[in-house]
């Protein structure tokens, strides 16, 4: 519908398809509050055994532990909340720690069970969290839904101090 106006024809109105909810999301990831991670994608060695439901131990690729990880790749992500605490057992302190963290759309933290899991580690000191400290998905991450679309990706993070002393994560 187009209507007439002394000077001419006056041009239709059309509305801009800018999503703009997307590009602040985009951008939230750029802030200073932004953390750069290091995510290693983690894959189920061929060593494990679907029958005693164990890796080989020794294995060399994969230390025994029946996970291989890709090389490291740098994300940002975004910490909602993060605890530490120290867990008193035999054989001795043993930090643990939980947060919550929102990583884009394009990087879904993996959780296959409880053993295959993707590794995330701080590649500098945020909040109470030191440098190196190594993060594993509790569960499946879920979609981050903002105004009535998908985001990002939201997953809560267990940090695992017993995986420190199996495997030299060094940064």
């Amino acid at each position: 519908m187009s209507f007439e106006s002394p000077n001419g024809p006056v041009p239709q109105f059309t509305p801009s398809t800018v999503d703009l909810d997307s590009a602040v999301m985009e951008e939230l990831f750029s802030w200073e509050g932004a953390v750069s991670l290091g995510w290693e994608v983690a894959s189920r060695c061929s060593c494990y055994s679907a029958d005693s439901k164990q890796p080989e131990w020794g294995h060399e690729p994969c230390k025994g532990l029946g996970v291989i990880y890709a090389p490291r790749v740098e994300i940002k992500g975004l910490f909602r909340s993060q605890d530490r605490w120290l867990s008193f057992r035999r054989e001795g302190e043993l930090e643990r720690g939980e947060a919550q963290l929102t990583t884009p759309l394009d990087i879904r933290p993996g959780y296959i069970d409880r053993r295959v899991r993707d590794r995330i580690i701080t590649l500098s000191a945020v909040g109470d969290a030191e440098e190196g400290r190594v993060f594993y998905p509790a569960a499946q991450a879920k979609p981050f839904i903002f105004a009535g679309a998908q985001r990002a990706w939201r997953v809560s993070l267990q940090s695992a101090s017993e995986a420190d002393q199996l495997v030299n994560y060094g940064v």
